[in-house]
């Protein structure tokens, strides 16, 4: 596997020689090159097999950790017969509350609605929960509303507020809908971090911020004024 690789200097940073290129292309009269930005370009080739065992040894690593602090771990296998490439991420489809209640939730990505097919994940709920109610919010996704589990939202379930941080990926309207079935507050914000120079939203909450029972991890600087 190839994997190319580019690096430039830092936003900020003073690059004096891409603003001697600029200069000279303004001097070849290309004067509509108004900035230019000196970098790197490499290609790397890494055996994919060793990638793979690192990953599993990563996964595996991280399960018995998680074991140790006497929480019970299961672990599904994929099917192979339907590529999902981000299946290690299921929270952001599935979700189980209180009184038996489970909730499926609409994606943005059409390939991660894929996942839901996991027929072994809903085979062991079955088995193992008593299901009393599932509230099924994937007809969402045909009128472009998404929501996509507790990644898109923070359940404080002692306090019952949920906190979000709107995007594309996570959508009031339906946030409105599911805390009121659920009797949640709803405290909702704006997040944004910085791409390719621009402040773009972060599409995701719990990639800055969580909750515990006697701690919070949050990024304040991410968060919109």
């Amino acid at each position: 596997m190839k994997i190319k690789v580019i690096v430039t200097l830092k936003d900020g940073v003073l690059d004096p020689q891409g603003k001697a290129i600029q200069q000279t292309l303004n001097g070849m009269s290309f004067s509509e090159v108004k900035e230019v930005r000196q970098g790197k370009y490499f290609d790397i080739e890494v055996s994919t097999e060793d990638v793979k065992e690192k990953a599993k040894k990563e996964f595996n690593n991280l399960v018995v950790k998680i074991k140790n602090e006497d929480i019970s771990v299961k672990v599904f296998k994929d099917n192979k017969k339907i590529i999902t490439t981000d299946s290690v991420f299921p929270n952001n489809w599935i979700s189980l509350h209180e009184e038996g209640k489970l909730i499926l939730y609409p994606m943005f990505s059409k390939n991660r609605r894929k996942e839901r097919q996991n027929n072994s994940i809903k085979n062991f709920l079955k088995k193992n929960y008593s299901i009393e109610q599932i509230i099924d919010l994937t007809n969402w996704e045909k009128k472009g509303e998404f929501l996509e589990g507790t990644g898109s939202m923070i359940f404080d379930r002692t306090n019952k507020i949920c906190f979000a941080a709107i995007s594309n990926r996570t959508s009031t309207l339906i946030l409105k809908g599911l805390c009121n079935r659920l009797n949640y507050d709803l405290f909702t914000f704006k997040a944004n971090q910085t791409f390719k120079n621009n402040r773009v939203p972060i599409y995701h909450t719990n990639v800055m911020m969580s909750l515990g029972k006697k701690f919070v991890v949050i990024c304040f600087n991410n968060i919109a004024r």
